[in-house]
């Protein structure tokens, strides 16, 4: 099977195709034929390593010293249910299904395996795969924006980093 694996931290150029091995799924586990796939902000910071100094080497400890642990980056998906490891009873070989998991990465090839009970629900009716993988990043800073104009009165209430930069502005 095909996948972009990073093996370095670095800019983009740093991603390779490669054929790695097909995925097995374990117990309580789905192997999901990736449909589509979106490019986060995790992804980025996680391949290049962009973080503030402070964070570097603790972020190294636990991502991997010279390049990410798991190669393959990629954390939403939208695809089909293409075979299930023991005890799985959420999903059937077949269904169409999209979410997101932060933890255990791999959507950047053309099969993974995800626990059942990760943040994986039926796509629903009438989207294509495409608009399904945005959903899982897109609704939960709509809902933040949503909390953040009630908290404000009614209001939208600008980032923090937005009333940080007018306050350092001259005049």
């Amino acid at each position: 099977m095909k996948a972009v694996v990073c093996t370095r931290y670095g800019p983009p150029e740093v991603l390779r195709v490669e054929d790695v091995p097909m995925p097995v799924p374990r117990t309580n586990q789905v192997r999901i034929r990736v449909a589509a796939t979106a490019v986060t902000s995790s992804d980025c910071y996680v391949r290049g390593l962009n973080l503030p100094a402070r964070y570097r080497v603790a972020a190294r400890l636990v991502l991997g010293l010279t390049g990410p642990r798991r190669r393959i980056l990629g954390m939403v998906l939208a695809g089909e249910i293409e075979s299930a490891g023991a005890d799985v009873t959420a999903f059937g070989q077949g269904d169409q299904v999209f979410g997101f998991d932060r933890h255990v990465f791999g959507t950047y090839a053309e099969y993974v395996c995800w626990p059942q009970d990760t943040v994986l629900a039926a796509m629903p009716g009438g989207l294509t795969h495409e608009e399904a993988a945005a959903i899982p990043r897109a609704r939960p800073a709509g809902r933040q924006a949503e909390m953040d104009r009630r908290s404000a009165g009614g209001r939208s209430r600008p980032h923090r980093r937005c009333r940080r930069a007018r306050a350092r502005r001259p005049g």
